[in-house]
């Protein structure tokens, strides 16, 4: 990453493409009781995808894919690897705003501005990451791919586990 907190290199670095891929993962370290780190951009300065114990860093940096953004319902549907610039600038070109603006928002995927709840300086304004996801597809360490949320901002479907999984650093799973 960017931080300055020295080198902890993983034991094996694997870009995924896929959510089964990432479950696969998951039942191999699971079996050999190996961590498992979530990386994508590396433009954190907290050292929070360093591999201090080894183990298997995944990167979502292939899972790039904006898959729809729609001004109708102001929603955007896009792969943790995509780069927040590049979401913004899809918004902007639809004649939309996204304001998230971490010092990194250039650089860094949406996937970890989500994992650190990141907002700059317009979070002031108009709030953080957590403001913004209505849904998540994580993979849990157990290898179980589960959808949080709704397309809607209103949902009163149970427990609201979206802001769970905003800001948990990937402590929880895997976005994909």
């Amino acid at each position: 990453d960017e931080s300055d907190l020295g080198a902890f290199p993983p034991d094996v670095a694997v870009l995924v493409e896929s959510a089964d891929e990432v479950r696969t993962i998951f039942a191999v370290a699971s079996r050999h009781r190996v961590p498992v780190v979530p990386v994508a951009a590396r433009t954190g300065k907290s050292g929070g995808v360093l591999a201090v114990r080894g183990g298997i860093a995944v990167s979502t940096e292939r899972l790039n894919r904006i898959l729809e953004v729609s001004p109708g319902d102001l929603v955007a549907r896009v792969e943790p690897g995509v780069k927040l610039g590049d979401l913004q600038a899809a918004c902007e070109a639809r004649g939309l705003f996204f304001p998230p603006d971490p010092v990194s928002a250039r650089d860094c995927s949406v996937g970890g501005a989500v994992a650190t709840c990141a907002g700059g300086l317009r979070g002031a304004k108009y709030g953080t990451m957590k403001h913004y996801v209505l849904a998540l597809t994580v993979v849990l360490p157990t290898g179980e791919v589960v959808r949080t949320g709704a397309r809607t901002r209103k949902s009163v479907t149970g427990y609201d586990t979206t802001s769970l999984f905003v800001g948990s650093e990937g402590t929880l799973g895997i976005f994909t």
